[in-house]
């Protein structure tokens, strides 16, 4: 999983709140920076996003 999009296809119903969580952002702020990839925090969010889907991966969510 290298992309936003590739992440974005393992996310599940509330997985952005467990992704804002560990980046210490709102939810609806999580999902606006990962829209951006320019913005401050990127990097950050799209960090705690591939754990999240690494781990829907590997349960087969």
């Amino acid at each position: 999983m290298k992309t936003v999009q590739e992440v974005k296809s393992y996310l599940r119903n509330g997985d952005m709140t467990k992704i804002a969580k560990m980046a210490g952002v709102t939810r609806k702020h999580a999902d606006v920076i990962l829209r951006r990839p320019t913005s401050k925090r990127f990097e950050i969010v799209f960090k705690a996003a591939k754990k999240i889907a690494s781990a829907n991966q590997r349960l087969g969510i």
